[in-house]
């Protein structure tokens, strides 16, 4: 609002629409230089809003504000100079507006001015008019949630803007059909779940331990062959009791005992050279 419009204002009933404002419920005469600006956000028609109190006293000023949804804001502040500006708060906190407070030698006395919605309402084009939000509730876990809601998480970080963005902090922490892991079962091959009685652990492993050699062989669509000499299979990292590796003799397919041959039997064993 530039400075001569508002000058103007002290000159008429502003910002109350034409035959408005005049008188209050009581017949009391508004002075035409207190509200010379006005200017408010709502959810609404664009007609409906209206001034029901005015209050002042020593400099203190008290506005009121409705529409046909009932209370829609007030206007509280103490006017050290003419022309000045004071935010118009919705019950709940937020600010909605301002009004211009024309003359300050006009809220010295003690008075006070009651009006309703068919003497104070205000002029149209003081009100912008806000769309009613497209998503009216949020529903979690089958509670609706509605109004002011705030929303926290451990493993998100959410960002205030014009859109609610969501972004993962830890994408390994969600299972979803495209992360490729044995673990959630999302990986494109069969995913092992067991063998015998072992189930992997919480990385999706097992563990085999085995004396060579360690056969592996699939025999079905989803079944795999394995086969060793003291086969262990944990999920622990334990190796299990396995036996120890002792000297065996090989097997002699001879007819005569070794004995009578010039070398011992033994020295032909792996494990020895002569």
């Amino acid at each position: 609002m530039i400075l001569n419009f508002i000058q103007s204002n002290w000159l008429r009933q502003y910002p109350f629409r034409d035959g408005q404002g005049v008188t209050d419920l009581n017949n009391e005469i508004v002075p035409i230089d207190l509200i010379v600006g006005l200017r408010i956000t709502y959810q609404g028609s664009g007609s409906d809003v209206f001034i029901n109190k005015i209050y002042t006293n020593r400099g203190a000023v008290s506005i009121g504000l409705a529409y046909s949804g009932g209370d829609l804001g007030y206007a509280n502040g103490t006017i050290t100079q003419d022309n000045q500006s004071i935010p118009v708060l919705t019950y709940s906190g937020g600010v909605i507006g301002n009004i211009i407070i024309g003359n300050s030698l006009s809220t010295q006395p003690a008075q006070s001015f009651l009006f309703n919605n068919t003497n104070g309402l205000v002029e149209p084009s003081t009100l912008m008019v806000l769309p009613a939000p497209a998503v009216t509730n949020i529903i979690i876990k089958g509670v609706v949630y509605t109004g002011d809601v705030e929303f926290t998480s451990s493993t998100l970080d959410i960002t205030d803007y014009t859109n609610l963005n969501f972004v993962v902090i830890n994408p390994t922490l969600i299972p979803s059909n495209g992360d490729q892991s044995s673990s959630f079962l999302t990986c494109p091959n069969n995913t092992i779940i067991g063998i015998n009685t072992v189930t992997p652990d919480i990385n999706g492993n097992i563990s085999i331990y085995a004396i060579e050699p360690l056969t592996i062989s699939q025999t079905s669509t989803n079944q795999l062959q394995i086969t060793s000499t003291g086969l262990v299979l944990s999920n622990t990292n334990q190796a299990g009791n396995l036996c120890n590796i002792v000297n065996i003799s090989p097997v002699n397919t001879a007819d005569t005992y070794g004995a009578l041959g010039t070398i011992p039997e033994w020295s032909s064993w792996p494990q020895y050279t002569i």
